[in-house]
């Protein structure tokens, strides 16, 4: 990625005359969000949505929170979020497998509801845009795992950047790596809006 390319982004939206207000999502417990204000003003953070007194609690609160959002911030005009595929039998794949799952049908059922387009962005599109490695870690404690696998097979360490270096990079500050993917996604939705010049 040659930076910095978020300024550049945000650039030729308003060239191209503009664009609506765009919401990117990292999906989760914790969930990184990153807003795009027609003005070119960026919003970012992290919001927890957890289970409370009933299950569904969590993504009732998901579906608050992006009404809210849509009327404090203007009406959203596209969510760009990261589509997740899991793999592995494991009880914890499975658990996180149906949390996203629950997660992914409240914004798509909600985007719907408002008639608001979605980008569903896959983790390997987002490491490559962001670091030009698919398979990049997002985070130093993603590269310290990493490490030691490679480490174990008697390769040499990952000596790329992680996600969260290449948000810092476009000059952004984020909270943790749901925040940096958030801010990536972001990114990444702006330049197929350009791409296909419909701003």
């Amino acid at each position: 990625m040659t930076l910095p390319v978020f300024k550049t982004l945000v650039e030729r939206v308003r060239a191209q005359g503009g664009g609506p207000v765009v919401l990117a999502l990292d999906l989760g417990t914790r969930t990184g969000w990153a807003i795009l204000h027609v003005d070119g003003r960026v919003a970012h953070g992290v919001v927890e949505f957890r289970a409370g007194e009933h299950p569904g609690h969590r993504f009732s609160a998901l579906r608050l929170w992006l009404s809210g959002i849509h009327k404090k911030s203007g009406p959203i005009g596209l969510i760009v979020y990261e589509l997740v595929q899991f793999s592995g039998a494991g009880a914890q794949t499975q658990h996180g497998a149906q949390l996203y799952g629950g997660w992914k049908a409240t914004v798509d059922a909600w985007a719907s509801l408002n008639v608001v387009p979605i980008e569903a962005v896959p983790v390997a599109t987002l490491k490559k845009f962001i670091t030009g490695s698919g398979n990049a870690p997002k985070d130093d404690a993603g590269r310290l795992r990493m490490d030691a696998r490679r480490a174990a097979k008697g390769w040499a360490p990952y000596a790329g950047i992680t996600v969260a270096e290449g948000i810092a990079q476009q000059g952004f500050t984020p909270r943790d790596n749901n925040d940096a993917d958030a801010l990536g996604l972001l990114m990444v939705g702006l330049e197929r809006m350009v791409g296909r010049g419909a701003a």
